[in-house]
């Protein structure tokens, strides 16, 4: 939301986020992007009641998302100065809440006035600018926010949003492929010693760090602006360093710009939470990632829930059913198919020449042919990093089919697949110096047209375009 809401900000100098009764999750973004809340209130006795809740929320987003979020006062709404329940209630809210919390003086005014605005399709201000519902909608009513300064509090606000954003994210993955809530949040806020802080080991979720130039504008963007945005880190259980679990990039840009210690969300979680945590917004925000990246992340996410909860008292049929189940829930909450995820698994499986080669200069190494190559094993992928480095020459599918149906996999020896190679390529080198075979019609079934026509070039000429509409 505060994303969202960043290029508007010049524009204004107040944004208000009217917020649903319940506290759902939409709230919750709203008051992680807020610099500060207004708590209406009816003036009625049950509504005054839901103070405590709604003081409880904010109290729970200042403590792990929002720590600069304010409460602007309590506001009373639809108020009538007649009614004996609205005067005590305005009077019991002030006495109990005033001490600690502003009370606005002035309540909205409850009239008919306001509920006829809507049906004229205008606000209060303009319908009846006179009533007194539009006198307490005037401007001064409610608490000053002053624009300076405020770029860097939003900034501040959007990167707390994305920061709960990313642990949000992986408890909400960490619960639906692992069945299991995580444990309590007893996360903690501080600097770190860069030099204590360790990349993600747990297991391979395969991002690439950002590069060098990258890297160094990053680093020169944190150094003019500052660090808004903490890292996600976890103690590495008997010492007293700790495994990155989000914000790799930004930690190595930080210490490029020559600082020693980081701001850190220093997070309480088990291997499968650390995983979930560490690829969850990436693969479902980042739409830069590399399909091999892709794989790895699966791969990873796959592997720690077989850790997590395998069953050990089932026999193969089940396994593969279990393997089946848990690829569907991981398709389903990353919103791909379970083709894209064994796709993409099985290009990760690729020798690390390979994956680069893939990933840098697909032309030299199409997808098509890259899954037929993961097939084999690592060493006899050695084989085909040569076929790939020849200037000029771009490896074919079926190239590659043919060295799988000489050479099958997963293993075979590199002699005889670069044998099966040169076999398939001197193959491939023969049908195209070949001369062209001549196509032939039954003559008399084209006798009609042939008239019609006046020759034989004309009708090739007409069966062409049909072929070009038709086929393209």
């Amino acid at each position: 939301m505060a994303q969202l809401l960043e290029p508007l900000r010049p524009r204004y100098d107040y944004i208000l986020i009217d917020c649903g009764l319940k506290h759902e999750l939409l709230t919750i973004n709203a008051l992680v992007a807020a610099d500060r809340c207004i708590i209406p209130v009816q003036a009625h006795f049950l509504a005054s009641e839901g103070i405590p809740d709604v003081l409880e929320l904010v109290r729970n987003v200042q403590g792990r998302f929002n720590p600069e979020l304010e409460v602007a006062g309590i506001l009373l709404t639809m108020y009538q100065s007649r009614p004996q329940l609205c005067q005590s209630v305005r009077a019991s809210v002030g006495e109990i809440y005033g001490g600690s919390i502003h009370v606005f003086e002035r309540p909205i005014e409850q009239t008919i006035k306001v509920a006829e605005c809507p049906a004229a399709g205008v606000s209060i201000l303009d319908y009846a600018p006179k009533n007194p519902a539009a006198e307490s909608y005037s401007p001064g009513r409610c608490c000053g926010l002053a624009k300076g300064g405020m770029n860097d509090l939003l900034k501040k606000r959007m990167s707390a949003a994305q920061q709960a954003a990313e642990i949000a994210v992986g408890d909400e993955a960490y619960e639906a492929l692992f069945k299991g809530a995580p444990a309590p949040e007893n996360s903690s806020f501080c600097e770190l010693p860069i030099t204590r802080l360790r990349p993600f080991f747990t297991a391979d979720i395969g991002f690439h760090p950002y590069p060098p130039e990258k890297l160094k504008a990053f680093s020169q963007q944190l150094a003019e602006q500052g660090i808004y945005e903490r890292i996600i880190v976890r103690a590495i259980s008997g010492s007293g360093d700790y495994e990155i679990l989000a914000g790799h990039n930004r930690t190595k840009a930080w210490q490029m710009a020559g600082h020693e210690k980081i701001p850190a969300e220093v997070v309480t979680a088990d291997d499968a939470r650390a995983v979930s945590i560490a690829v969850a917004t990436n693969l479902l925000r980042r739409q830069d990632l590399t399909i091999i990246e892709r794989g790895k992340a699966y791969k990873a996410v796959l592997d720690a829930e077989k850790r997590q909860g395998a069953r050990t008292d089932i026999g193969t049929s089940g396994d593969s059913r279990q393997k089946f189940l848990t690829r569907e829930i991981v398709a389903d909450f990353f919103g791909v198919t379970e083709y894209e995820i064994r796709k993409a698994i099985k290009l990760a499986g690729l020798i690390p020449p390979l994956a680069e080669i893939l990933e840098n200069e697909p032309r030299r190494l199409p997808i098509s042919c890259a899954e037929g190559i993961a097939d084999y094993d690592a060493a006899s992928q050695q084989a085909f990093v040569e076929m790939c480095s020849i200037e000029g020459y771009r490896l074919n599918k079926a190239t590659v089919q043919k060295i799988s149906r000489a050479c099958p996999p997963p293993a075979a020896d590199r002699q005889d697949i670069y044998a099966a190679w040169r076999q398939a390529r001197a193959d491939e080198a023969q049908r195209l110096a070949a001369p062209p075979r001549k196509i032939s019609f039954d003559r008399k079934r084209f006798a009609p047209y042939l008239e019609r026509l006046g020759s034989e070039a004309a009708l090739e000429e007409q069966f062409l375009l049909f072929l070009r509409e038709r086929l393209g």
